[in-house]
């Protein structure tokens, strides 16, 4: 049982068996079983949204209605749509251009007050600019979908919409 081995690391000076061993065996036993159940908990949850999203999808006819339908506000959907482009070049340029090619950690500079020694990064300007960029398009999204739909669901495009994006959110317990 891989906790004995860590008790027994962290816990040299007292003996196995002993009261203090078997409360904090006890302890971090009951720990891990309630991250589990936390883990599992979750995915459920994701599940579930996946399901209540994959049915909005298909009893909405959603695709075909927004690529087809003569009723959608063309403008709108144009603005959500180039919102969402920057958004998703913005993720890619902070996680993986930054993060992963240059090993840059842009949310500790992001975060870095004027005593820390990420204050100075060069990287400071384009990430708070990025972050700020990204803010505003996803507002410009928010209010562009929902404008964008609106002549052919009217009160349901909240609903219709709202179920869609957890749906997408949490498509990323799975990636």
């Amino acid at each position: 049982f891989w906790l004995s081995e860590l008790f027994r690391h962290c816990f040299a000076g007292e003996m196995e068996g002993s009261a203090d061993w078997n409360r904090a065996e006890s302890y971090w036993k009951e720990r891990y079983v309630r991250s589990r159940k936390q883990v599992i908990k979750n995915k459920v949850e994701a599940v579930c949204w996946l399901v209540a999203g994959f049915a909005v999808l298909n009893g909405t006819d959603f695709i075909r209605v927004v690529a087809l339908d003569e009723r959608v506000n063309r403008f709108f959907l144009n603005i959500a749509l180039l919102a969402t482009l920057v958004i998703l070049v913005i993720i890619l340029y902070l996680i993986f251009w930054l993060a992963l090619v240059h090993g840059v950690d842009w949310e500790r500079i992001y975060k870095a007050s004027g005593k820390d020694e990420l204050a100075g990064s060069p990287h400071k300007p384009a990430v708070r600019f990025a972050i700020g960029a990204a803010s505003g398009a996803l507002v410009t999204a928010i209010v562009g979908y929902p404008l964008a739909v609106w002549p052919v669901w009217g009160f349901w495009t909240l609903p219709i919409l709202g179920v869609l994006s957890m749906a997408c959110l949490m498509m990323m317990h799975f990636v």
